[in-house]
């Protein structure tokens, strides 16, 4: 649908600027020395096509606890936790994390309900139905292999368990914008550590 007419009347290179995402009518007309003048229109199509630039907190540690907040050994992660001023040009639609896993916490995340078909193994076969519609089909709701590494699902927060204690883990940071573009950054999980306290993220 036409968005609206946009129009420029400089003397020289008329110029319009602050136009946002959408489809415009320009009308252009030209004056010579002699007087003579002719016009005509175009259409503009405005588009985002510049992906979101993501950053990551570099130095993410996780303390995983029973203490009254974190139940049976669990911590989670939220993507706000791993996101160190995350921004795009025309606005963040949405900020989601995944991480690895190790093959000593698959049995957990069997557990926890991730095996989604059921089979007794967690593969790229297992996701999460993040917006209801009855399938892990849309992007971001499988398990993902990644150079023979297993990733969760993106979500909104991760879980971290007593298996991973002493593990190399790494998270993804992934934010999509207003057009659909993505774009992800990685960082370390620095130390994944059992407390006797209360379960802590900190930067």
């Amino acid at each position: 649908a036409l968005r609206q007419r946009a129009t420029s009347n400089h003397a020289r290179g008329g110029v319009v600027s602050g136009l946002q995402q959408g489809l415009y009518r320009l009308a252009l007309s030209a004056l010579d020395k002699q007087g003579n003048q002719s016009q005509d229109t175009l259409f503009l199509k405005i588009v985002d096509k510049i992906a979101p630039v993501v950053i990551c907190d570099d130095s993410l540690r996780v303390a995983i606890s029973s203490a009254f907040n974190v139940s049976n050994g669990i911590s989670k992660l939220k993507a706000v936790d791993v996101d160190e001023g995350s921004y795009d040009n025309c606005g963040l639609r949405w900020l989601r994390v995944r991480r690895s896993i190790s093959k000593t916490c698959t049995s957990r995340l069997i557990q926890r309900g991730f095996d989604s078909n059921q089979d007794g193994i967690i593969n790229t076969e297992d996701g999460l139905d993040s917006n209801h519609d009855e399938d892990i089909n849309d992007f971001g709701e499988r398990f993902t292999l990644i150079n023979n590494q297993l990733y969760t699902p993106l979500q909104a927060e991760v879980e971290f368990y007593c298996c991973d204690a002493g593990t190399p883990i790494e998270v993804e940071l992934w934010a999509e914008d207003s057009a659909g573009n993505r774009s992800f950054c990685r960082a370390a999980v620095a130390d994944a550590s059992i407390s006797k306290t209360t379960g802590t993220i900190s930067p």
